[in-house]
């Protein structure tokens, strides 16, 4: 796991992303980050290239921003078919 302290960095950056990808020694293409939040969490790890799914299931708000993740889903079972 990697926190903020490790960083510095929120999640909208890229730097907790690669610091995770290199300590776990994986290519970016090879991660897939699922996330309720384009704007929080999925914008750094797009940036980096890894697969991003927005699980709008699980947001409070509402984000709109549309093409901004790979996939969509509205329930958790439905990552089984991107994977």
């Amino acid at each position: 796991m990697i926190g903020f302290e490790d960083t510095g960095r929120e999640k909208a950056s890229q730097l907790p992303f690669k610091v995770a990808i290199e300590r776990l020694k994986i290519k970016p293409e090879d991660v897939m980050m699922v996330s309720d939040s384009v704007s929080r969490d999925l914008i750094g790890a797009r940036k980096l290239g890894m697969t991003t799914v927005l699980a709008k299931y699980g947001q409070v708000w509402k984000e709109t921003e549309k093409g901004k993740a790979d996939f969509e889903i509205d329930d958790i079972s439905k990552i089984l078919k991107i994977v």
